[in-house]
């Protein structure tokens, strides 16, 4: 699987405009491409690193039961061994995201891989920074 495309920005808005968020999720999964040989295991992959993304920004208590429920037999039907392995990998994402990417306060509330061949472009609907899912704003 090829790269995202990228689109440039002007080169006088590089120092105000924020960075897409289409880059920034592209680069939050890039360590773990290897995982996804398929489109529709990249999309997947996606799915559980937005899952990831947006846990990271609530408080600990608040994180530990939201990823509880998440990966409860409830809501994630899958047997056992996957369910552990998704949480773990989840769990990783999370990591991440506080470590390299703490600064980046943006909800992700959407998005979508449009395939052309073997290339493919990743645009992502965003909050602003720091509002709550309930108010997007689309990059």
């Amino acid at each position: 699987m090829s790269r995202a495309t990228r689109r440039r920005a002007h080169p006088a808005d590089a120092e105000t405009a924020p960075v897409k968020m289409s880059d920034v999720l592209a680069e939050f999964v890039a360590p773990y491409l290897e995982l996804a040989e398929t489109p529709a295991a990249y999309e997947q992959l996606l799915k559980l690193a937005v899952l990831a993304w947006n846990l990271a920004l609530f408080p600990p208590a608040e994180r530990a039961a939201m990823t509880d429920e998440a990966f409860s037999p409830e809501r994630l039907h899958v047997d056992e061994a996957t369910r552990r392995d998704m949480r773990l990998l989840a769990a990783q994402l999370i990591l991440r995201k506080l470590a390299d990417f703490a600064g980046d306060a943006r909800y992700i509330v959407d998005f979508k891989v449009e395939h052309n061949g073997d290339d493919y472009e990743l645009r992502v609907a965003a909050t602003l920074p720091g509002q709550p899912p309930e108010a997007p704003g689309v990059e």
